[in-house]
């Protein structure tokens, strides 16, 4: 998001006030559900148009979310607001690929067993 975007977020927060957005936030969480929901069905029942309409409404609707979350953000933490979320994505990030990893160790070690056991 540029930051002539968050400035207009923040601008956005001032006049309809937080409780406001923050109601609005939780809408517009509930369509990115239900549109990833559509894509789904879509994907499965093969139809490239039905997809190409959910890819299109999945779209919009992260960019509804995404614009709520930096007013919520920018409401709470101000030029902070990135430093602070930065931190957070950067733990789960390193924790989830820790577990890949892990995951990768357990196949890993899983085939090698398997390996052996079929040698004896």
């Amino acid at each position: 998001m540029t930051e002539k975007q968050k400035c207009q977020c923040q601008q956005i927060c001032t006049h309809y006030g937080i409780e406001s957005q923050k109601g609005i936030l939780t809408e517009e969480c509930a369509e990115l559900i239900q549109a990833v929901s559509k894509l789904t069905r879509a994907e499965q029942s093969g139809k490239t148009f039905d997809r190409t309409q959910a890819m299109f409404n999945l779209a919009e609707e992260c960019a509804d979310v995404t614009i709520m979350i930096q007013q919520i953000l920018s409401h709470y933490f101000g030029d902070e607001a990135e430093k602070r979320i930065d931190y957070f994505i950067n733990q789960k990030l390193t924790r989830q690929m820790g577990r890949i990893e892990s995951d990768k160790d357990i196949s890993d070690n899983a085939y090698l067993s398997k390996r052996w056991l079929e040698t004896r």
